[in-house]
């Protein structure tokens, strides 16, 4: 994984837009999604997210640029030191407040992986001081 640019954790309407636009730049992506029908669907080049254009970046940098994974196939070498996180929150049951397990979730598995002086970018909308 050292030799990857940058990591995206959450490749859905948000990650995997942004996963083959970086490709598409030259930079080396791992992306990363806890589903694995996400994962299955994008490496059949058939994501679940409908954006114009994806499937032809996918068909071109899927394995070269960029590579897809579930998270605990992730080996222990260090993350990338630019790591863009675009894991959607949920809805509380009062759907007042947004459910913030998922980005919890995925930055404990993150901060498992870091090494220091690592960028990280909440890109998820989220309450002001969640990243407090």
């Amino acid at each position: 994984m050292a030799d990857r640019d940058v990591l995206i954790v959450g490749l859905g309407h948000i990650g995997l837009p942004l996963a083959v636009t970086l490709a598409q730049t030259g930079m080396k992506v791992l992306g990363v999604d806890a589903s694995p029908l996400a994962i299955e669907s994008i490496r059949k080049g058939e994501p679940l997210v409908h954006e114009p254009g994806i499937q032809e970046l996918l068909a071109i940098h899927l394995d070269e640029n960029l590579t897809v994974s579930l998270p605990q196939n992730i080996s222990d070498d260090p993350f990338p030191k630019i790591i863009v996180v675009c894991v959607a929150p949920g809805q509380t049951s009062q759907e007042v407040l947004p459910d913030l397990s998922s980005l919890e979730v995925a930055s404990r598995w993150i901060c498992s992986g870091l090494t220091g002086g690592e960028l990280i970018v909440v890109r998820s909308t989220v309450p002001i001081g969640t990243t407090r």
